[in-house]
C-alpha cells in the first residue's frame, strides 16, 4: 500500500461493517491483501470538503496507530495517505456491537475477560502515552476475529481505537 499519492490500493475492500455508520469517521471493511490474500480489516477516511478537523483527528491516530504497540490496541499492518483519502489496514477484528449480535450464550466470564482487556488498553493509553481515549463505546472496541481457542484459552481478545486521541494531563504518581 505505502504512503505515497497515485499509488494503488493493494487491498480488496470487501464487507463493510454497516453497524457503524454514522458512529465513527471510519468506514470499516473486511479485505484482503491482493499479495497471498491475507485477510485484514481496512479503514477507510474520506475526507470532504468541511471535515478538515476530522481529517487531522484521523491522521493522528493513523500517525499513532503505526507507533503503538500493545497487545490491546489494534495492530497496524499498512496504510496509504492521499490528500483527501486515509486508508489503514489493520489485523483481521469485528466491531464489538456486530460481535455482541453474533455471539450467543455469552457468559459472565467471557464478557469480564473484555472488560479486563479494555481497561489494560486504557492503562496504557493513560499511563504510558498520556493520551486520553475520550470515546470508549460499541465503536471503538473491537474483538479479534480468530478462533478463540487458538489464542489465551476460550476467550477473544479485545481491542481499542480511536480517531481522536487527546494528550492527557500528566499526573504525579505516588508510589
Amino acid at each position: 500500500m505505502g504512503q505515497g499519492q497515485g499509488k494503488d490500493l493493494s487491498y480488496e475492500i470487501e464487507d463493510k461493517y454497516e453497524c457503524l455508520i454514522g458512529k465513527t469517521v471510519w468506514s470499516v471493511h473486511k479485505g484482503k491483501r491482493k499479495s497471498d490474500n491475507l485477510a485484514v480489516t481496512l479503514f477507510v477516511f474520506e475526507g470532504s470538503e468541511g471535515r478538515e478537523q476530522e481529517m487531522k483527528a484521523a491522521k493522528r491516530a493513523y500517525v499513532r496507530l503505526k507507533t503503538f504497540r500493545h497487545p490491546n490496541v489494534i495492530k497496524f499492518i499498512d496504510g496509504m495517505e492521499t490528500e483527501t483519502t486515509l486508508t489503514v489496514a489493520t489485523e483481521p477484528v469485528t466491531p464489538l456491537e456486530e460481535f455482541l449480535r453474533q455471539k450467543d450464550g455469552k457468559n459472565e466470564l467471557e464478557i469480564s475477560w473484555g472488560l479486563h482487556q479494555i481497561s489494560k488498553g486504557l492503562t496504557f493509553l493513560s499511563e504510558d502515552c498520556s493520551l486520553v481515549h475520550g470515546n470508549i463505546c460499541l465503536s471503538s472496541v473491537f474483538v479479534d476475529q480468530r478462533r478463540p481457542q487458538t489464542r489465551r484459552g476460550v476467550w477473544p481478545d479485545f481491542y481499542l481505537l480511536n480517531p481522536g486521541l487527546k494528550p492527557g494531563v500528566r499526573r504525579n504518581r505516588r508510589h
